[in-house]
């Protein structure tokens, strides 16, 4: 039985001093591959938020974070040991969801406004998720303990949620008219 010390890493996990759970190089190479994914992710995702909707930056920015969230969620869950599967694995299913229903909803839809502010939804959720998981996981990285990473995490998604909650509307009237 593998101790799991104080928090739900485990002991062994903290010894190595890893992030990643994989044994050996590649779980290097995948851990780094993550960590840079999710960086040059949360750039990718604030600056098409910023960008004006619908230009060609805007969909050429926004294809390539989908890209980056599907390589970054597939390394996050290959990213564990063979007895575990944690709080990090359930949110990259959960980001993997929303960021292919947000673009799949998109492409199958007649874009019409309902179906672009369906589209903003996901994909705001999907940045927010992105955000949670990066504070969650630098609650890990800095030793603070177990009990801060849900916190940590639905703090954000609450923050993110009244963020999203209070301003997209307002910009999807911009946009439309209605939202």
């Amino acid at each position: 039985m593998i101790d799991r010390g104080s928090d739900w890493q485990g002991a062994a996990h903290r010894r190595r001093g890893m992030v990643a759970t994989m044994d050996g190089p590649l779980s290097d190479a995948v851990g780094w591959l993550h960590f840079l994914g999710a960086i040059v992710a949360i750039a990718l995702g604030l600056s098409v938020l910023l960008l004006t909707k619908g230009t060609l930056l805007h969909k050429s920015l926004g294809t390539i974070y989908v890209l980056v969230m599907i390589g970054l969620n597939v390394a996050a869950l290959a990213l564990h040991r063979a007895d575990a599967f944690g709080p990090f694995h359930i949110l990259a299913v959960i980001s993997l969801t929303t960021v292919l229903a947000g673009v799949i909803w998109l492409i199958a839809s007649s874009k019409r406004p309902q179906d672009v502010a369906v589209h903003a939804y996901l994909m705001s959720w999907s940045y927010v998720g992105l955000l949670a998981a990066g504070v969650g996981q630098s609650t890990v990285a800095l030793r603070l303990g177990g009990a801060w990473v849900w916190p940590a995490i639905l703090g954000t998604l609450l923050v993110g949620g009244i963020l999203i909650h209070g301003l997209l509307p307002r910009l999807l009237r911009g946009m439309f008219g209605t939202a």
